[in-house]
């Protein structure tokens, strides 16, 4: 695609995206050259940029997209920034190793796009929300490229100061925990000053027991302090239904009354 050709057909991306009409953002952005989106992305014009950014998933190549994604992602302007890995967390949900054999794609630069999402994720200077899509972005593309390999990069995030990244981390363990993250998980049930958090440590300790978890185990690593914090969590009044029911669940099966 020409210069001209593509300063047009951005231009009417960004007019499709003003609009708010999203078949036609959609249809126009899978007639793009992916290198023309990534320049968009890039580029000095907000509205295109963002334009662009909404566009990425319904790309032809959108893994082609992740790394231009990830550097959209630092920006200072926190609509372009959230977008971008808003974006990105889309289009790796939607990679499988299947899917990547079947495209031919590099596995390496995957793997490499992972890692630039980890480290978006790792960062304490970006917006919350920023990180915990960046986190879902990092998480989904590990799983692609390593099915079977415990991702390493959330570890240091169970722990981070800001609760949102905390959360998203227990929330994106894969059960059933190894008995490391299971100490990680109780510990932070019973003393994380924040509940949701809490809650959502004590939602991954209990996500292995359908798939054969020792209960046992689970009760010992939550203790008494844990399992009587966990159960005055879940009755609160703020608590969503489903998770208020599957620690409920949980705690019918390792402490039952």
């Amino acid at each position: 695609m020409g210069q001209h050709a593509a300063i047009v057909a951005v231009a009417a991306l960004a007019g499709a995206f003003g609009r708010g009409d999203r078949a036609e953002l959609a249809s126009r952005a899978r007639r793009l050259p992916a290198a023309t989106l990534a320049t968009a992305i890039a580029g000095p014009d907000r509205a295109a940029a963002l334009a662009a950014i909404a566009a990425a998933p319904h790309s032809r190549a959108p893994w082609a997209l992740l790394d231009p994604l990830a550097r959209a992602a630092r920006s200072t302007d926190r609509r372009r920034a959230s977008s971008a890995a808003r974006a990105a967390a889309a289009i790796a949900a939607d990679l499988t190793l299947d899917t990547l054999l079947a495209w031919e794609i590099d596995l390496d630069a995957v793997d490499r796009a992972a890692r630039a999402w980890g480290d978006v994720a790792a960062d304490p200077g970006l917006w919350p929300d920023v990180r915990v899509h960046a986190l879902e972005a990092r998480a989904a593309l590990g799983r692609a490229v390593a099915p079977a390999v415990e991702p390493p990069f959330a570890r240091a995030l169970l722990a981070d100061p800001e609760p949102e990244v905390r959360r998203a981390a227990f929330d994106l363990l894969a059960p059933p925990l190894s008995p490391e993250l299971l100490a990680v998980a109780a510990e932070r049930a019973a003393t994380d000053p924040d509940p949701p958090v809490a809650l959502a440590a004590a939602g991954a300790a209990c996500a292995g027991l359908p798939l054969g978890a020792d209960p046992a185990a689970v009760r010992a690593a939550f203790g008494d302090r844990g399992i009587a914090r966990i159960r005055r969590l879940a009755s609160g009044r703020d608590v969503a239904p489903d998770v208020a029911a599957g620690v409920s669940r949980c705690l019918r099966e390792v402490a039952p009354r």
